[in-house]
């Protein structure tokens, strides 16, 4: 999928895209536990051309990939996380706001393509038939050990 971007956009999705936690939660709702994926706005995904998560559905394949090793589960956010992240406000204290000021500029523009798709629902189907397309489709098949035998 390609998306056009600006040097600004090209800068927040760096930011939010490389080595950047990505949060996710779980939701005890009638007896059972759900992922509850921390999401940005359904137009902030239009932008980038993404599937918008629903409750109960997981991020991973859907709207961001995943480098085996790299997931940590944690039954709660770490102490370090909010003092790594107050570090960063203080020392720069225009970065968060810079990224949000981007975020708010796209949204109209996230808000057009959704419209233009026909609504949140009629984008989302969309972006999910688009995902399939592009998607590489992966079988696997049983095969025989490799067998070294001595001379």
């Amino acid at each position: 999928m390609s998306v056009e971007m600006d040097e600004q956009e090209a800068m927040v999705g760096d930011m939010f895209n490389m080595g950047t936690p990505e949060g996710e939660g779980e939701a005890y709702i009638d007896g059972t536990w759900m992922v509850a994926h921390v999401a940005m706005r359904p137009e902030i995904y239009a932008i980038a051309g993404l599937p918008i998560t629903k409750l109960g559905e997981d991020s991973i394949g859907l709207t961001l990939e995943v480098v085996p090793g790299t997931i940590k589960r944690f039954e709660s956010l770490p102490l370090r996380l909010g003092i790594a992240l107050k570090a960063g406000v203080w020392l720069a204290p225009g970065a968060m706001e810079r990224a949000n000021i981007a975020i708010q500029k796209r949204v109209p523009r996230g808000r057009r393509i959704i419209e233009e798709a026909g609504g949140v629902e009629a984008y989302d189907r969309n972006a999910r038939e688009k995902l399939k397309l592009f998607s590489p489709m992966i079988e696997v098949k049983h095969a025989d050990a490799i067998v070294f035998e001595e001379d």
